[in-house]
């Protein structure tokens, strides 16, 4: 087992969450490689938060047999940080979603509505929901067009910041959005408008014979009916033209709360016709003292500078709902 920076090997082998440029987008990035054992490959960022470095894994393991040679490399990789690489945790991010966890960890059920993108675009459209359709041939009707490109890149980050802050979330940074940018043309900035009017954006990032991963969206307060629904479809087909086998809408609760915020999203997601594949997310702390200062303090920042309590990141609260 090893660690390496040179991904030229195996690039065509890594999805987009697993490139270079994405690893290094990352807040707080202060290093970044692949741990690779036989074909079993691993990315990983290393992150610093105050007095804090912890690593975080984007993707599951790459080129993994099956379940069990998942778990024996995710086993031997623990063991191999721990002396080789600092860090006071490890956790991994819900764009990597993985088959199993290693022993000790602390760990939850999440899922990810995944749509196969070779099929044929009629068959692609039937899987949708009718009313998505039926939203997306009004958008059509109604002149609402879609856009992509860097220069939208100023457009995505103002919606979505205006998204999250209305949401009361904490908003992807500026630099972070940036920092995307040079994923090149692997980086896709779109925006739908209604006239001179922006409706709503969003970020994906992709990479030939791999998937399409939606990071990031947002939406006016009362954006017109069908523009987001529109906005996907159109990504859906280009995404399909250049080569992508799967559309990742990132992020899925087994049992979201009835009428939540959550809820609302997954049965958006859910009604483009994607599975909703299920697998685990994990963490594991290397120093049980550190994660449980760094934990107090996110509770005390919530309170006092959200004005909310914090509950606990997803792998806390789905455990919390018995998942």
């Amino acid at each position: 087992m090893k660690v390496t920076k040179e991904s030229a090997s195996f690039v065509g082998e890594l999805p987009a969450t697993g490139l270079v440029e994405y690893l290094k987008s990352f807040n707080g990035c202060v290093d970044y490689g692949y741990i690779v054992d036989n074909d079993c490959i691993l990315p990983f960022i290393k992150r610093k938060r105050l007095i804090f470095y912890y690593i975080q894994l984007p993707t599951p393991v790459l080129g993994a047999k099956d379940i069990d040679e998942e778990k024996i490399f995710l086993e031997e990789a623990l063991e191999f940080i721990k002396k080789n690489i600092r860090a006071d945790f490890i956790s991994t991010t819900n764009t990597g979603i993985f088959n199993s966890y290693p022993n000790g960890s602390m760990y939850c059920k999440f899922g990810s509505y995944i749509l196969d993108l070779r099929k044929t675009e009629d068959e692609l459209f039937t899987l949708l929901h009718s009313k998505h359709r039926n939203v997306i041939r009004k958008a059509q009707k109604d002149g609402l067009l879609v856009f992509s490109g860097k220069e939208y890149l100023g457009d995505c980050y103002n919606l979505i910041n205006e998204t999250f802050s209305r949401q009361g979330l904490i908003a992807p940074t500026y630099e972070y959005v940036q920092q995307l940018s040079c994923l090149n043309e692997n980086v896709f900035f779109s925006i739908v408008k209604a006239g001179n009017e922006i409706q709503g954006s969003a970020i994906f990032i992709w990479n030939k014979n791999h998937s399409c991963f939606y990071l990031h969206g947002g939406s006016t307060e009362h954006p017109h009916s069908g523009a987001m629904n529109l906005l996907h479809w159109e990504t859906i087909l280009q995404m399909k033209k250049n080569g992508v086998k799967f559309y990742d809408f990132v992020g899925g609760r087994i049992n979201p709360k009835e009428g939540s915020r959550l809820e609302g999203i997954q049965r958006f997601k859910s009604r483009f016709g994607g599975d909703f594949e299920i697998g685990y997310l994990w963490k594991y702390p290397f120093s049980n003292i550190k994660y449980k200062i760094y934990s107090f303090l996110l509770t005390i920042y919530f309170k006092y500078y959200k004005g909310e309590n914090y509950e606990g990141d997803v792998i806390d609260q789905e455990q919390k709902a018995g998942n």
